[in-house]
């Protein structure tokens, strides 16, 4: 069966982007191009622990990437707000998928055997809610205690959490950094479990 790919060049690196939509699951797979084996997946290609590029069935770097970009995917797709972490390669993760993706690796990617790794959707979205869950009561933060430092950072700011993307990101941004985490991980809760706060 053919495989729908893309290359894409980073430095001497190249990665082999699979075109499987993300809201299948998340999917990775072992080829073997020009006599070179490589890992293909269907999440943005970033690399901070291995120099090889993604992998899984193991503990090593390139799993440990995997993982970063998979749980970096979801919070895109969640529409996650917060403060940014710089990789080895130049690009930004959030602070918040940089916290989880050891869990999720040691859940999904570690673990994995054979030439291709599939993780349904559904079950990456449960696993991410439940984390972002167990990050808020860890955190003992809760979206009263965010709407009191609203006003206590910014006092003119409402006293609501805003409806709009458009909106929050214009009060996360005149928050400053430190509330960012805290905004933007209750606003994405509040949207991505219905709740209007």
């Amino acid at each position: 069966m053919p495989v729908d790919i893309a290359t894409i060049a980073a430095g001497e690196l190249a990665f082999l982007v699979l075109a499987q939509p993300v809201t299948e699951g998340i999917v990775a797979r072992r080829l073997t191009v020009d006599g070179k084996r490589l890992v293909a997946a269907n999440v943005p290609p970033l690399r901070h622990h291995s120099a090889d590029g993604f992998d899984f069935g193991g503990r090593d770097g390139g799993s440990a990437d995997l993982a970063l970009a998979a749980v970096q995917m979801v919070l895109n797709r969640l529409n996650y707000l917060g403060p940014t972490r710089r990789l080895d390669d130049g690009s930004h993760v959030s602070a918040l998928a940089w916290r989880l993706h050891g869990k999720f690796c040691a859940e999904f990617v570690a673990g994995a055997q054979g030439e291709t790794l599939t993780i349904a959707w559904q079950q990456v979205m449960a696993w991410a809610r439940r984390e972002m869950l167990d990050f808020l009561r860890e955190e003992k933060i809760t979206l009263q205690g965010v709407l009191e430092r609203w006003h206590a950072i910014a006092g003119g700011l409402p006293t609501k959490p805003p409806r709009s993307p458009m909106d929050q990101r214009d009060v996360l941004r005149d928050l400053g950094v430190e509330a960012m985490d805290l905004c933007g991980l209750v606003a994405t809760l509040t949207h991505y479990l219905g709740h209007e706060g």
